[in-house]
């Protein structure tokens, strides 16, 4: 067993000091990089439009992932509208978004979008004479 061990440690030993020489090498070392970059050098009118183009991409992907798992279904939007309406309930002079929002466990900006629709849908009204604006139930017409 120790024999197999000393082996492993013989075989990692040299790429682990190539690798050491090269990131801790200070300025005045010779280290030296057999790497050719004509091909870069050559094609470098090419390439740097496709990583321009690659990060594009690439972020336009993340904000259209992050765009689709926050949205809500349709079954969670009636949960915490449910859970809104339950909530003004409480307070019948009514309550800021955030105060929802942190009552029902769920971001200010989604609670803003829900108090909007429901708003939209008739049922609570929007009070904006006062700083933050403050939602509540609209009673009957």
């Amino acid at each position: 067993m120790n024999a197999n061990l000393f082996g492993l440690l013989a075989a990692i030993a040299t790429p682990v000091e190539a690798l050491r020489r090269l990131t801790l090498g200070l300025v005045g070392d010779n280290v030296e990089v057999d790497f050719d970059t004509s091909w870069f050098e050559r094609n470098i009118n090419l390439l740097y439009p496709v990583l321009g183009l690659g990060t594009l991409a690439l972020v336009g992907w993340a904000v259209w992932t992050m765009a689709r798992t926050q949205e809500l279904t349709t079954q969670a939007k009636g949960a915490f509208k449910l859970e809104i309406m339950t909530m003004l309930r409480r307070f019948p002079v009514g309550a800021s978004a955030e105060k929802i929002g942190e009552a029902i466990k769920l971001p200010t900006m989604k609670t803003a979008q829900l108090l909007e629709e429901m708003r939209e849908d008739g049922q609570v009204l929007r009070d904006e004479t006062r700083q933050p604006v403050i939602f509540r139930l609209k009673l009957s017409d």
